[in-house]
């Protein structure tokens, strides 16, 4: 997605680079299947919230010195293929398997 385009003659600002990103990242993750809502906030930029199969993940865009980038806890993806972005996710997260521990056994009293 080129993020050179002029809005009225004038470069578009980081704020709004941000939004059609993560629009079109939300567009993606809702074709999908999972749900996505973009959080315009006045003073701050923007959030997407993405829903999928194990919870709400918190989406950034940010400026990287090799472009921009999709940022979430735990991943990131390059902001000009948000298709892959989505696919990343929205995959089905593996459940890390709980530690073994062995069953307990009760004590039992000797009876003489």
């Amino acid at each position: 997605m080129p993020t050179d385009i002029t809005l009225g003659g004038r470069p578009p600002t980081p704020c709004e680079v941000k939004r059609r990103l993560l629009a079109a990242l939300s567009e993606e993750v809702n074709l999908r299947g999972g749900r996505a809502l973009l959080s315009l906030a006045h003073d701050g930029g923007p959030l997407l919230y993405v829903r999928a199969h194990s919870g709400t993940v918190i989406v950034v865009a940010a400026e990287t010195p090799r472009g921009w980038a999709f940022v979430w806890p735990g991943g990131q993806s390059d902001a000009a293929d948000p298709r892959l972005s989505a696919r990343h996710l929205t995959a089905p997260r593996r459940m890390p398997r709980p530690p073994f521990r062995p069953a307990r056994r009760a004590h039992l009293k000797a009876v003489a």
